[in-house]
């Protein structure tokens, strides 16, 4: 098992959760890949930020594409650059703050979660508007998931005896949600079904931050053993995809993009951006974005274009062209 993963799953990040609206009927779980990758990033470009900013990682651009979130090294801080003025806000300097925050679908909010204390942590959860305005969303609780939104609602979840109990913000949904799926800290994973929520056994297997796509239909979930797996809500199979980490779906979930490490066992010692289209026709293998040694890109997002792709590297923030 890598050390470094084993350390980022121990440290409290494990529950992570995402789902959207609506909820379809499930569709096939498609094999891994589709249309050919589009190939390797171009007019790739440094973003400007102010001397202050001394390193930046996981850049996360808003729906509207007026903005760009990201936090320190640490996840340490969120902070919010107008991409049309060069401007940046800080939103909050609190630990855990730039981890997995996720924008509202109409890019009017962020939503993440704080940590307050040592190796047991009080987590809250936030809302903060891109004018600087933020809003306490809970309480400090002890255990307490990554937030998601469903259209205009923010949900998490609590933990109740080691189960996931949901639990919402703001105002309700008028739309039937996704299907739910959790990784509890114990690492099994949850999927929502007639009967409600329900762990699952997969002997050897630690999951983490499961992800779904944007139709619900199907998830993405990161795993101890460094691979990738793919999976359908509504229950069923996982389909090993192979190594990878900080995945996130194409569009309407043609494809995933993803970062693929490699380390020494202690720290990480490469990296480099992959694209496995997943539908219409399965693809055999992943195809690298980039490919350079001497710059680790990870933790890549698709901007609203569609053809940016927001990446960080070396604790700098790029931006990249998809042909």
């Amino acid at each position: 098992m890598r050390r470094w993963m084993a350390g980022f799953f121990a440290a409290g990040l494990a529950l992570g959760l995402w789902a959207r609206e609506p909820s379809p009927p499930p569709r096939p779980l498609p094999p891994p890949g589709s249309a050919p990758c589009p190939g390797r990033l171009r007019e790739i470009r440094p973003i400007l930020l102010p001397p202050e900013v001394r390193e930046a990682v996981a850049p996360l651009p808003s729906p509207d594409g007026r903005f760009l979130a990201f936090t320190a090294p640490d996840f340490r801080g969120l902070w919010l650059l107008d991409l049309a003025t060069s401007q940046v806000r800080t939103l909050s300097e609190a630990p855990g703050a730039g981890f997995k925050a996720r924008w509202a679908p109409d890019g009017s909010a962020l939503a993440f979660r704080t940590a307050t204390g040592g190796d047991r942590p009080l987590l809250r959860i936030v809302v903060a508007h891109p004018d600087g305005v933020t809003e306490t969303a809970t309480p400090l609780l002890r255990e307490l998931s990554l937030p998601w939104w469903e259209g205009r609602t923010l949900r998490f979840f609590r933990l109740d005896g080691g189960r996931p109990a949901p639990a919402a913000a703001g105002p309700a949904s008028r739309t039937a949600a996704a299907p739910l799926v959790a990784a509890s800290p114990d690492g099994r994973l949850w999927r929502e079904g007639p009967e409600g929520l329900r762990a699952e056994e997969f002997p050897g297997k630690v999951f983490f931050l499961p992800l779904l796509s944007p139709d619900g239909a199907a998830f993405v979930v990161q795993c101890l053993d460094g691979h990738l797996y793919l999976g359908q809500s509504a229950g069923g199979p996982l389909r090993d995809l192979g190594p990878g980490s900080s995945p996130s779906f194409v569009r309407e979930g043609e494809a995933l993009l993803f970062e693929r490490t490699a380390d020494d066992g202690h720290a990480l010692t490469g990296s480099d951006l992959y694209w496995l289209s997943l539908l219409p026709e399965p693809a055999k293998e992943a195809v690298a974005l980039t490919a350079t040694p001497d710059r680790t890109e990870r933790q890549p997002a698709l901007g609203p274009d569609g053809r940016t792709v927001y990446f960080a590297a070396d604790g700098i923030l790029y931006a990249g062209v998809l042909p």
